[in-house]
């Protein structure tokens, strides 16, 4: 924070690289030693440092199969493309190899259509891992602390295409770890676009944002790939006036800024500066402020799209430097961070100066991962997402808790993901119901959603006489579901112990015309919490039904669980019940 009386406290300010690792406390480890897997559900998840992305590998797709679709159906509807399968281990996973001159993207999208597979993607092929080369990226505690690496993998460009404003003492536009991130800035002061930084607070507080990463110098900023508009508003000392603090969140605003930084003392005191903040705000913008270090508690009061961030240290714990209230938005690392200095070098800083750029540097990735998003929902998701602390809920300590880039980031792909999905809802009060190729599917679900099965598909209509009907569950609102056993005329016939919850049906084994088609959620004691039904006209017709969601019980109902039906055996040509093992692996 950069205050009007008395400097912060600097080490290192403008010293070169050697010899300047020894001077400050070496983290345990570097992140790139990190690594989360996470199985069991057909799903691996590695977080680790990839220096450029995965090449595709032309020739083979991984593909997992919906409950009720057995080895001899894959194996007969398969043969037409002369794909070689294989089981990936005991997982419900199958590895497709392609025969020469077939595309894998051509073939994955068609497989994606088909009512027998939940999920379709390429066997990629991966470069080794390594460490980003930046010299003291084993030292930057702090992002490891903010699951930095985590959310990038949801914001792949770091913020690319997203300008954020460093309204502040300027910014050093020649420093080897800010170049290419600066854009034509302006000086308020002088009225001239001269927004060079002779102070180097500015440059600090733009490397935690933005300092380029995997240069093989210095540090990289959470933010790597966001573009930085310098705006210089302070006199030669450092301190500036509310005026041209004003001027300069304004003049930010005008130019598309999406995330304003404000690195001074005391701007939630002033009614233009939040005037200001509430302006940018209608034109879609936020600004992110210093809460100040005066070691006090403030009394102001909270204002939407004005986040005011708390310093934390590496205990994350308040240190007891940084001013606090009940004003605060979120806590962020604020104390030994390593950052840009003037001159081309780097130094040590501490000051809630220097955590708010860390939650500016946040909202630029996930404005990234949704650039359709209002203020609003950035604001929410960084405050929604945050790592509660001390006491549960919001508190004056660091508001609603340590910044938590990840989880905010994911929450907003999660959003992006679900806009540019196909339009499920109806715009009617009445379950939705939604003709496809002469076949008719009425949910009590308002999240349904069909796909007509191209007909040139292996197993579907037109190629052995089959029609299936493949039906996926979506258990968002019942979270504690870890079985779906799905029935049909209260008979249940498939069950499936393993998210992702999908089915496939052969509508040539059911009735012709109306099934109501039943799924009831169990919880891991066998009770059912959660169903939902819909209504499917048979008309022999291959139909995926997507997002159907299953409603949690009523609490009258929940106290007084129903018990499962048990799963009846094969009796001559009727359907018996298929339950999918924890594995993934189909058995009868």
């Amino acid at each position: 924070m950069k205050r009007s009386t008395g400097p912060e406290r600097l080490w290192g300010q403008g010293l070169p690289l050697r010899g300047l690792r020894a001077s400050v406390k070496q983290p345990a480890g570097p992140m790139s030693r990190r690594m989360a897997v996470a199985t069991g559900t057909g799903l691996l998840v590695f977080c680790s440092l990839l220096v450029t992305a995965p090449t595709k590998a032309s020739e083979r797709l991984l593909v997992w199969a919906r409950t009720g679709v057995t080895e001899q159906d894959l194996g007969k509807g398969l043969a037409p493309y002369r794909l070689q399968r294989k089981r990936l281990g005991g997982q419900g996973w199958h590895v497709l190899t392609l025969p020469k001159g077939m595309r894998a993207t051509d073939m994955r999208r068609r497989l994606h259509q088909h009512p027998w597979f939940q999920h379709v993607e390429e066997d990629r092929l991966h470069p080794l891992s390594q460490v980003y080369n930046d010299t003291f990226f084993s030292s930057l505690w702090h992002l490891e602390r903010l699951s930095a690496i985590p959310a990038w993998a949801n914001a792949t460009g770091m913020g690319r295409g997203v300008t954020v404003a460093v309204v502040d003492t300027g910014v050093q536009a020649d420093h080897p770890d800010l170049l290419g991130a600066l854009l034509p800035g302006w000086n308020v002061v002088d009225g001239t676009s001269q927004a060079t930084d002779a102070h180097g607070h500015g440059t600090s507080v733009a490397g935690l944002l933005a300092a380029r990463i995997n240069n093989g110098v210095g540090v990289a900023g959470l933010a790597a790939g966001a573009r930085i508009l310098p705006i210089r508003v302070s006199q030669a000392d450092g301190s500036a006036r509310t005026s041209d603090i004003a001027m300069g969140i304004q003049w930010a605003a005008e130019r598309g800024a999406r995330v304003v930084n404000v690195s001074f003392d005391g701007v939630m005191g002033s009614m233009v500066i939040r005037s200001a903040a509430q302006a940018l705000f209608r034109q879609g913008g936020l600004l992110v402020a210093a809460a100040g270090n005066r070691g006090q508690q403030d009394t102001y009061t909270v204002q939407p799209g004005l986040m005011v961030v708390g310093a934390l240290d590496e205990r994350d714990m308040r240190p007891a430097w940084a001013t606090y209230g009940e004003h605060l938005a979120l806590a962020a690392p604020g104390d030994g961070l390593w950052t840009t200095g003037l001159g081309g070098g780097y130094r040590v800083v501490w000051g809630t100066s220097f955590a708010s750029p860390l939650v500016a540097a946040a909202a630029a990735l996930v404005w990234e991962a949704a650039p359709a998003a209002s203020a609003a929902q950035v604001e929410q998701w960084l405050r929604e997402s945050a790592v509660d602390l001390g006491i549960q809920g919001p508190d004056v300590q660091t508001g609603h808790g340590r910044l938590n880039a990840a989880a905010a980031v994911a929450a907003a792909r999660r959003w992006h993901l679900a806009q540019a999905a196909p339009a499920n809802a109806t715009g009617s009060t009445q379950p939705p119901q939604v003709t496809s190729n002469g076949g008719t599917v009425q949910s009590t679900s308002t999240s349904v959603t069909t796909t007509p099965a191209p007909s040139q598909m292996p197993g579907t209509t037109g190629s052995n006489g089959n029609a299936w009907l493949g039906l996926d569950v979506d258990t968002t609102l019942a979270p504690l579901v870890s079985t779906v056993q799905l029935s049909i005329g209260g008979q249940t016939l498939l069950v499936d112990t393993s998210p992702p919850f999908a089915f496939t049906l052969n509508l040539q084994d059911l009735p012709r015309g109306l099934l109501r088609v039943r799924l009831q959620g169990l919880n891991v004691q066998g009770s059912v919490i959660a169903q939902a039904e819909i209504e499917v006209s048979n008309t022999l017709s291959s139909l995926i039904v997507s997002g159907v969601r299953l409603t949690p019980l009523a609490t009258s109902d929940a106290a007084a669980p129903m018990t499962a039906t048990t799963p009846p055996t094969r009796t001559g040509t009727g359907w018996s019940a298929l339950r999918r093992t924890d594995a993934g692996r189909i058995r009868q």
